[in-house]
């Protein structure tokens, strides 16, 4: 298994593709297989995984450089220490080849 390059990553949610990010993080990218690996491993991967989707969510949607949000009356926070983490843990629930096919057709 290849390691992925945090900084590919770093770069699309910096620069505007906080959506592909999310669907290659969901597996509903168009270059999603159905490989298993990668795959978060652990109860705190699981977690930091989940909270890693919240905070690209939050970027997705409020913009990266906002870091709290009231909508109506509700309140919400982006999570950059967990996507931090997850970025760590080496990006658990993103396969390597579909991130480099992924490339290819949309380079950075």
């Amino acid at each position: 298994m290849s390691k992925i390059d945090i900084k590919i990553i770093r770069k699309l949610l910096e620069n505007g593709r906080a959506q592909d990010l999310l669907s290659l993080m969901n597996g509903e990218s168009k270059y999603s297989s159905e490989s298993s690996e990668n795959l978060p491993s652990s109860k705190e991967e699981v977690n930091t995984y989940w909270m890693a989707i919240e905070h690209v969510t939050f970027v997705l949607k409020y913009g990266f450089n906002i870091k709290k949000v009231q909508d109506g009356t509700q309140f919400y926070s982006a999570c950059p220490d967990y996507f931090e983490k997850w970025l760590t843990d080496g990006c658990p629930g993103i396969v390597n080849n579909d991130l480099n096919n992924y490339l290819k057709d949309n380079p950075i």
